[in-house]
């Protein structure tokens, strides 16, 4: 490690001494050096200026290592937010806006995306194939998992979802798939790989209409998700194949297999949303407007409990509030829609903030000075939600309102760059200094914020059932529950959690320069054990690798399909070096058979057949010491028995094998048999 130097090897009083040893080779004529002496006051001062200037100098402030973090390209993980899944049982049909707010205890979660509730429920699962329905609706949801289309899917299997009430046309309903044993696929190229699928549903008319899917998180039934869907026209009630009951149904057709296995579901969920530990004190919605008097978006959740404020910009790109009376905002469609109304055509870019009324969005005033510091409580503050305004007052007495948002530092700030830092340590924000980054312009209650997130991090990892109540009382919703315990929320990062952090993830092995590398890679597939992983160079071509594998299977000499042999090199191939090659590849497998004859102390006592199993044991697949390429000879087995309790000696000792050994080979014993001399 190199030298870490110090610019403060002197204190002040040795400044001080050195300063005054060498005034008489300077100024002879100054002969008074007691500290009553204006010059020794003044060589005192600049004594302690010196010494604080090398003293900050010295400093690797917070600042310094976050940057010499950005320079080794180590992206600084952020705070995360806690995320689950609510189950909710409305009592009747319901639209859920974004940001609609439920509680666990004191900790705050928000729906992450408007959503139709409806009261209705799964009746029938049914698959087709060749013609020949199978019910699969009992199993669903008790913990056992079925495959919708077959174990070997083909095209032109079905799979129905029979429903009790209709989905109601033109609005996005979703459902949520529960996939067994997709963590391994998801590392996969997802969208090249994934199953092709085709969605219908039956209509009024009993003919069936494709689906519009606006999103599948579960790419094609490869992982756990919602699919987000809308149908045009309304549905049509049938009983469908032996089911008595007449229902409403979809459609699922299975086109084309992909890389990833059949599709394998654990549980069909309906009215369910995903919420985040989060709590929006204030936002704002942008949209645009050309030459119209009206303009409808999605209710927010955050209109219902907010002051609201509406904004144009300026051609100079700037913001100005608007005065209630050149516009009205109305709900409607069942309080789904904010309509906003102007008293005459408009054009240009707008804005609408919602602010909490129990929270003031006005934070201070700005001094018109460079290094402004506002005190701002940043402990619950999710930072890349932070955006502030400044104003400033023009001469027709209208106050204009300029955006600044969040920066790491001023380094790449000019001076008209409108940014400031966030400090969470201090709980402050900075602004610059009008050559790196804008300072705020004077003025009395300017600098207000417009949107403001605040979130409990590690403490929304709230536990299953917890999430039970919704801010706003609505007796439609019904029963709430999280079935599962929320996940993910991670406390903002210090800087010595980072510097831990950056020495671990260099140590991780993320890219396939050795054959090691290799091997690790391989070894830490996510939910795949092997017994043995072995990278080997090609003797012929150096810049191919043979990566040879044995998962555990159960089986003695596990035998890997082909397909998987091609999943685990489509999760290598990214890490490799351009210019070299990859195959994965099973091993050859040899047996071997070991006769001995050994000498023993006591032929009475001594238990052969534990020492045959042991003999099985260390060659075998189960055992560290033995690798695939390894051969076998005699010296092994005098290693092995050497010290063990009650041999004396080997007299004979004879070892077949089935083949050549070579580097892809792995010998396992077949039979050892032992007798006593």
């Amino acid at each position: 490690m190199l030298p870490i130097e110090s610019l403060s090897k002197q204190d002040f009083f040795e400044i001080v001494e050195n300063a005054r040893y060498k005034i008489h080779n300077y100024h002879p004529e100054w002969t008074d050096e007691n500290y009553h002496d204006p010059g020794i006051t003044m060589l005192e001062l600049l004594a302690w200026l010196f010494d604080m200037q090398r003293y900050y100098l010295d400093r690797v402030t917070d600042k310094n290592y976050r940057r010499f973090f950005d320079l080794l390209g180590f992206a600084s993980p952020d705070s995360a937010l806690a995320k689950t899944l609510l189950k909710l049982q409305p009592h009747e049909t319901l639209y859920m806006p974004k940001g609609f707010s439920f509680k666990a205890g004191d900790v705050v979660f928000e729906t992450e995306r408007d959503v139709l509730i409806q009261n209705t429920e799964v009746k029938a699962i049914i698959r087709e194939e060749d013609g020949h329905p199978t019910s699969l609706k009992h199993v669903l949801g008790n913990t056992v998992s079925v495959f919708p289309f077959g174990e070997e899917p083909k095209a032109g299997t079905c799979f129905y979802i029979g429903l009790t009430d209709p989905l109601v046309k033109d609005k996005a309903y979703e459902l949520y798939f529960k996939i067994a044993n997709a963590t391994f696929y998801e590392g996969i190229g997802i969208e090249a790989s994934k199953h092709q699928m085709k969605w219908s549903y039956l209509k009024n008319d009993l003919q069936w209409d494709d689906v519009d899917i606006v999103r599948d998180v579960t790419h094609g039934m490869i992982r756990s998700g919602h699919v987000r869907m809308k149908i045009e026209e309304e549905m049509g009630l049938k009983g469908l194949f032996s089911e008595n009951q007449s229902l409403y149904w979809i459609k699922i057709d299975f086109l084309k297999k992909g890389v990833h296995p059949s599709p394998e579901i654990e549980d069909i969920i309906l009215n369910t949303v995903a919420v985040v530990n989060r709590e929006r004190l204030i936002d704002y919605k942008p949209f645009e407007m050309n030459k119209e008097k009206e303009y409808k978006m999605a209710c927010d959740g955050l209109y219902h409990m907010s002051q609201v404020v509406l904004q144009k910009q300026t051609e100079y790109g700037s913001w100005i509030d608007l005065t209630e009376d050149v516009y009205s905002i109305d709900l409607i469609d069942d309080d789904s829609v904010l309509k906003m109304s102007f008293i005459q055509e408009v054009t240009g870019p707008y804005r609408l903030i919602f602010c909490k009324d129990t929270f003031m969005d006005i934070i201070g005033s700005g001094n018109g000075l460079p290094h402004q510091t506002i005190e701002f409580d940043l402990e619950k503050a999710v930072e890349e939600s932070l955006h502030i305004q400044v104003g400033r007052e023009m001469s027709d007495g209208t106050t204009e309102w300029d955006d600044y948002l969040p920066t790491k530092d001023f380094v790449s700030s000019n001076a008209e760059a409108c940014h400031f830092v966030a400090n969470r340590r201090d709980s402050s924000l900075h602004f610059g200094t009008h050559e790196s980054g804008n300072a705020p312009y004077k003025g009395f209650g300017n600098i207000r914020l417009i949107r403001f997130y605040e979130s409990h991090f590690s403490k929304g990892n709230v536990r299953k059932g917890e999430i039970n109540k919704p801010i706003l009382s609505d007796k439609r919703i019904g029963d709430i529950s999280n079935s599962e315990p929320a996940i993910g929320g991670i406390e903002p990062t210090t800087v010595e959690e980072l510097k831990k952090q950056i020495v671990d993830e260099h140590r991780m092995v993320t890219r396939a320069v050795t054959l090691k590398d290799y091997e690790i890679l391989t070894d830490n597939l996510p939910s795949v054990e092997f017994h043995k992983v072995k990278a080997i160079a090609n003797l012929t071509d150096q810049n191919q690798v043979s990566v040879v594998i044995i998962p555990k299977t159960g089986e003695a000499t596990p035998q890997p399909e082909y397909s998987f042999l091609s999943k685990v090199r489509d999760y290598l191939e990214p890490t490799r070096i351009i210019g070299t090659s990859l195959e994965v590849i099973m091993p050859n497998y040899i047996w071997l058979d070991v006769y001995m004859k050994i000498n023993v102390r006591d032929r009475r006592s001594f238990n052969i057949k534990k020492l045959e199993k042991k003999l099985l044991e260390r060659f075998s697949i189960n055992h560290d010491g033995h690798s695939i390429g390894d051969d076998v000879d005699e010296t092994n087995f005098y290693q092995f028995l050497y010290g063990y309790e009650g041999v004396l000696q080997i007299e004979d000792l004879q070892i077949q094998r089935t083949g050549n050994v070579g580097a892809t080979s792995f010998l396992i014993m077949r039979d050892c048999h032992i007798d006593l001399a």
